[in-house]
């Protein structure tokens, strides 16, 4: 019968071949079991094949070695060496220790060894500890958890949770850099980057993309004893440029979610990690997601708020909820730009100066709140944005920030509901004994420039523009009490039916030619 030597990270142990066909893997129902998560759970086969022995891969996660090449199917001999994971098996006495191996583990094996699945068994036995040392273990890993723990309940801010989280590695692991990369719009970018030596450059970090690549998309964690030695990274130059010897790296993981990875390594010691230690940065970069996810929504409701906060101002809740879905806009729609065609409006309360001559001045603020709290509604019930309340006058457009291809619809729209709710309240007002509001409506088409204008200190969201002056002439000099008044260019771009009369040509300031003037029927 065949003997064999299985060298491991837990010693050595020679075992008899007394089977035809022995399977090797982690799981315990192998018929030799190899405790590490370097190993699938069923790796690989040991067979008869006439008057030889026959290695052959079971699918597994590292594949198997003979004498350093990689084989699916092969000729085990006297004198070969058979490498699985991290175990040397030899139909020889003679050791061999390998520190140059890369080896990969899943998330959903780690998962599954640690039980982090509903429904999973407690994995394989792994070979006795010396006393005291599973204690230990058991203790540096509980430690190093709660630590880490404790960044999820007292530190809010993105900044602050990845600094913590730096400075646990450095502590839990021997490493001499380390780096956190998130995924942004797809790609890994790097968010913070320390070594024990001082600070680094983000544009010169010596962190290998091929590794990071497989460790993202594969959803895996790896680790290797020595990146220069390992074949499979012989592509990777930034592993030869910067002399990448050890290093490991986890997906920055929670559930089936990777938003980015956390890579160690030391430059200059081969083998400085082991097995255990990939284990804490893996279980790490599950604690480190979930604070980092919970950093970034808060980032994101806050940054939510105060852009509701400003854009209220302005705007119906409709278009904020527009604006604010589709972030990536957001500034720009803020921003000062041309806009090709939008709709404007100005409604003014006639002879509110002398109004106010005869009534107490609180009477007047009331007055004035309750007629722009009407405006307001209306405008926004239209979708229209606010602009701003010039005195008794009220300004306001229609097509912008978002486009909006029926804009004169909704402005004129908002007009007629304005002038019939002033009217209801009108009938409110006179059996109080109060004095009727009467308003001039103007309503114009055209383009203008829509954004923020202002000094460093105050901002404005408004409209400028040729379009805007004449809106407002059309109101003040052609609009009777009571009435609506809209531009032929207004009139040419409604979808709807209106009843319009036309008032003719009007020569307004600022303008050379007349433009044609149309009297709207708003009456119900």
């Amino acid at each position: 019968m065949n003997q064999i030597k299985i060298t491991g990270p837990t010693g050595e142990k020679t075992m008899t071949l007394s089977r035809d066909r022995v399977s090797l893997g982690r799981s315990k129902d192998n018929d030799i079991v190899l405790a590490d998560f370097s190993v699938s759970r069923h790796h690989a086969f040991i067979e008869k094949a006439g008057e030889e022995l026959v290695v052959e891969d079971n699918q597994s996660t590292n594949g198997i070695f003979v004498n350093g090449q990689k084989v699916t199917r092969g000729p085990f001999r006297v004198g070969d060496e058979l490498t699985i994971g991290n175990f040397k098996i030899e139909l020889t006495s003679t050791p061999f220790v390998s520190t140059s191996g890369t080896f990969v583990r899943s998330l959903s094996d780690f998962r599954m060894d640690f039980l982090m699945d509903p429904g999973a068994k407690a994995p394989a036995a792994a070979a006795p500890l010396k006393p005291g040392e599973e204690e230990e273990k058991r203790a540096k890993m509980l430690t190093i958890l709660v630590r880490m723990a404790r960044t999820l309940l007292t530190t809010l801010d993105l900044d602050g949770v990845l600094n913590k989280i730096m400075d646990v590695l450095f502590d839990a692991l021997p490493a001499d850099r380390a780096y956190i990369l998130l995924k942004i719009e797809g790609l890994l970018e790097p968010k913070l980057v320390r070594s024990r030596t001082g600070p680094l450059a983000k544009e010169e970090l010596p962190f290998s993309r091929t590794i990071c690549d497989q460790v993202v998309n594969q959803k895996v964690s790896l680790i290797t004893h020595d990146a220069l030695a390992d074949a499979r990274f012989e592509e990777g130059k930034s592993i030869r440029i910067h002399q990448i010897r050890a290093a490991m790296c986890a997906p920055l993981w929670n559930q089936d979610n990777v938003i980015g990875m956390v890579w160690v390594d030391s430059p200059t010691r081969v083998g400085t990690f082991s097995t255990e230690d990939l284990d804490i940065l893996t279980a790490l970069a599950n604690l480190a997601a979930v604070a980092l996810e919970r950093a970034m929504l808060t980032k994101s409701v806050e940054d939510e708020k105060r852009i509701r906060t400003q854009l209220a101002r302005y705007h119906s809740p409709a278009i904020v909820d527009e604006i604010v879905k589709g972030k990536e806009h957001t500034t720009s729609v803020l921003s000062a730009s041309s806009v090709p065609d939008l709709t404007l409006l100005f409604a003014d309360i006639v002879g509110f100066t002398t109004m106010c001559e005869k009534i107490p001045l609180e009477k007047t603020t009331e007055t004035l709140n309750q007629f722009f709290s009407l405006a307001a509604e209306c405008i926004f019930d239209h979708e229209g944005t606010l602009d701003k309340f010039i005195g008794d006058c009220v300004m306001a457009f229609f097509g912008a920030p978002l486009p909006q291809k029926d804009h004169a619809d909704r402005g004129l729209a908002a007009a007629m509901d304005l002038q019939r709710r002033i009217a209801a309240w009108n009938r409110e007002r006179e059996s109080a004994g109060q004095q009727p509001i009467l308003l001039r409506v103007g309503v114009h088409s055209g383009p203008a420039i829509v954004g923020d204008f202002g000094s460093m200190r105050r901002l404005e969201y408004t409209a400028l523009g040729t379009t805007v002056n004449v809106t407002s002439r059309l109101e003040e000099h052609v609009a009777e009490p009571g009435r609506i008044v809209i531009s032929e260019q207004t009139k040419d771009r409604l979808k709807g039916t209106y009843n319009l009369s036309n008032m003719g040509q009007y020569a307004l300031k600022g303008l050379a030619a007349k433009i044609n003037v149309y009297q709207v029927a708003w009456e119900e």
